[in-house]
């Protein structure tokens, strides 16, 4: 699945925001692909993140099952990608710019 801030965000949990559909090893990396599910209701305001540059990819392993030998990893078996942050500003503060929702939830909540 593909997750916000590897579901770390309090509103948005662990909500599959998006589906991977290529992984691919090379020399270089990996190649990741994948697409966001426009049905999902924080669409939109990931989408603007994104076309501000604001979003990066994350990989997250299963820990237990990760092992290196002399500074290299042998077994690192990811169970989730994520789009999160490029920057230290926090989601509700990203959020705050680029979902037009913000204004009404905020008066409800005081938060994201």
């Amino acid at each position: 699945p593909i997750l916000f801030s590897h579901g770390q965000n309090e509103d948005m949990g662990i909500e599959k925001i998006g589906t991977i559909y290529v992984v691919k090893a090379s020399n270089d990396g990996l190649l990741v692909s994948g697409l966001l599910d426009p049905e999902n209701e924080w669409y939109e305001a990931i989408c603007a993140l994104q076309e501000k540059g604001s979003l990066i990819w994350s990989a997250a392993p299963a820990q237990h099952l990760c092992r290196s030998e002399n500074g290299a990893w042998i077994s690192y078996p990811i169970v989730e990608f994520s789009v999160r942050l490029v920057d230290n500003s926090t989601p509700e503060e990203s959020m705050k710019v680029s979902d037009p929702r913000y204004a009404s939830r905020v008066k409800e909540t005081d938060t994201l």
